[in-house]
């Protein structure tokens, strides 16, 4: 007024209204911010809400000409802001911590992982000296295959934790473990003759004493090397050599077992040598993975698909199987067929049919065979291809 004092003027109400939403939207954006700080922060969030509140009833109560609504509302944004912006900053190590820990722990095994194993080898060839008792020990689990072959995927999973769960045990008290591959450990650790032949005979006990729902033992493969051994050799190099040790001791354990491995692969070459295409079938979801096939027959000449019964239908379009075979190849190649045969217990189907190759006709045999790890969900199946013989 002419005496320069404050009245409330005729649109107050609209000023007052505003005034309201504008604090119930601070209000609500503490709430729902809040939810997102730990218990320990929210405290701070209480005291930004209390100051406004202490601003806003100052100047309504005391009537005072400072506008100490508008200071406190300012603040406390100031406040607001500078909370938030540690908040995110505190989110953010957070979060990159987590992707760390994701990055350098194995989730099947709970060990380090190749990621953090690579780093670590990095930290060691940058100058930085193994000490004399470090030990590096290679590890490998025994049996992984013929566990998987024979009991499933799910008991090698089982095998690999109680693997690590061993390795831990022993290993991890004196140093760090990483799961490099998939049954493939190492352990940098240190020890002296007397401490590590102690961890050895630890090792021993805690595989003795491990019993699995799907497996019933487990058997580890290790090679050890330690520094004193090699006092000029890289971290690199003593690694080579415990990857060495470890497989001398795993081919002692496969002639224990009166395995001969390398009489194994040579039988494995033989029979793939003697076969022009094998391959490896889902009849579920009409896929394949080709192990042995001539790069000639992949090809659209030889009707080459992406399907398995794409590939068998247009084999036989394209002139590839003799003309009065080739309904007989189609009636005992249709995928739906296939499915039905299989799920009747049935292991084994072989056809013979002529086919034209370098001009001449040939008899050839078809083979399908159940794998072992066959189910109802996952039908999977060997087709097996061979020539017989030129036809008279």
């Amino acid at each position: 007024d002419s005496s320069n004092n404050y009245h409330h003027g005729p649109f107050y109400m609209i000023y007052t209204l505003i005034y309201i939403v504008c604090i119930i939207a601070v209000i609500a954006s503490f709430i729902a911010y809040g939810t997102k700080f730990k218990k320990k922060n929210r405290g701070s969030i209480g005291l930004i809400g209390v100051l406004v509140a202490a601003g806003v009833c100052m100047q309504e109560l005391v009537n005072s000409e400072w506008r100490t609504c508008i200071i406190s509302l300012t603040l406390a944004a100031i406040l607001q802001f500078i909370h938030y912006s540690e908040f995110w900053q505190q989110q953010s190590d957070e979060d990159i911590l987590n992707q760390k820990m994701l990055l350098e722990k194995d989730a099947l095994t709970g060990m380090m992982t190749r990621y953090a194993y690579n780093q670590m080898l990095a930290y060691y060839e940058d100058s930085h000296a193994l000490q004399k008792d470090h030990v590096v020990v290679s590890i490998d689990v025994n049996g992984l295959k013929s566990t998987n072959d024979t009991f499933g995927h799910a008991a090698g999973d089982e095998l690999i934790k109680g693997a690590a769960e061993c390795v831990l045990k022993a290993f991890s008290p004196y140093g760090k473990c990483f799961r490099t591959g998939g049954d493939e450990f190492v352990a940098i650790i240190l020890a002296d003759d007397k401490k590590l032949s102690g961890i050895k005979g630890n090792l021993e006990a805690y595989m003795n004493e491990w019993h699995g729902e799907l497996v019933d033992h487990i058997s580890l493969a290790c090679g050890y090397v330690r520094k004193t051994e090699y006092p000029a050799a890289s971290l690199n190099e003593l690694l080579l050599i415990a990857d060495k040790r470890m497989y001398n001791a795993k081919s002692s354990y496969y002639r224990a077992k009166g395995v001969d491995r390398r009489s194994q692969k040579a039988a494995y070459d033989a029979l793939c040598n003697s076969y022009a295409k094998i391959l490896r079938v889902n009849l579920t979801d009409d896929s394949y993975e080709i192990i042995v096939a001539d790069d000639s027959e992949l090809t659209s000449n030889f009707g080459f698909h992406q399907s398995l019964s794409g590939w068998l239908r247009d084999f036989a379009a394209n002139n590839q199987v003799f003309s009065e075979d080739k309904e007989m190849f189609l009636a005992n190649t249709r995928l739906d067929d296939l499915r039905s045969y299989f799920k009747a217990d049935n292991n084994y189907r072989c056809l013979r049919y002529r086919r034209y190759r370098a001009g001449e006709l040939t008899t050839v045999l078809m083979e399908l065979v159940k794998s072992d790890d066959y189910s109802a969900n996952h039908e999977n199946i060997f087709l097996y291809v061979k020539d017989i013989g030129a036809m008279d």
